[in-house]
């Protein structure tokens, strides 16, 4: 059944997922984990580049292994939410990065001493893109509500807000933990740095004075 199937590889996708988060250094300087829990976008993530867009693909699997049994969804809702879930994933993603990349901007204007003028005009611009992505997700998420009764409406807003925190979780730990090795292999490397041949120098005596 192909409900079954998408479980399994689901399931298959978690280790993988679990490895590139690991090897994905290039992605961000910050980890996903943003501010107050919110969506599961490295910052400045390229959906195009092939490993980011593996990892995209996997956290959309990562959603939806859970999503009919959490908000008990019959099999025929199931099939009809996942394409909208996955917009809902893809929105909220490109609007991460638009708003990332525009903050970028802004700092780099205020770091070279840009005129108010150019300021002004990248504040604005991040006022509307900041609309924009509000409005685009609203809409992401009629689509979604539109598949679902009041009661899985409902429990789709929870279950995006767990499942954002766990990711996010399992992510700043797998870094956390390569951060760690990085810091044991330093300790290693010096244990084992080569030591100067020969005795140690020994302290010159002052000559003694009567």
């Amino acid at each position: 059944m192909r409900f079954s199937r998408l479980y399994r590889i689901a399931g298959m996708a978690f280790s993988s997922f679990l490895f590139l988060i690991g090897n994905a250094g290039t992605i961000s300087a910050q980890p996903p984990a943003l501010q107050n829990s919110g969506p599961v976008n490295p910052q400045g993530m390229n959906p195009r580049h092939p490993q980011q867009k593996e990892m995209q693909e996997l956290i959309e699997a990562l959603y939806i292994s859970r999503l009919q049994e959490d908000l008990k969804l019959s099999n025929e809702q199931f099939a009809a939410v996942i394409p909208a879930v996955k917009n809902f994933l893809q929105v909220r993603q490109e609007g991460a990065r638009r708003k990332h990349q525009t903050e970028v901007e802004l700092n780099q204007l205020l770091d070279s001493g840009a005129p108010d003028e150019q300021v002004q005009a990248k504040m604005k611009e991040l006022d509307q893109v900041k609309k924009q992505n509000e409005q685009v997700l609203e809409e992401a998420t009629k689509g979604i509500d539109s598949k679902l009764d009041v009661r899985q409406q409902a429990r789709f807003r929870q279950y995006q807000q767990k499942t954002d925190q766990h990711i996010n979780r399992m992510i700043q730990e797998v870094r956390q933990g390569r951060q760690m090795q990085r810091m044991q292999g330093r300790g290693q490397f010096q244990q084992n740095a080569p030591r100067p041949s020969g005795p140690p120098p020994t302290a010159k005596r002052a000559p003694n004075r009567k």
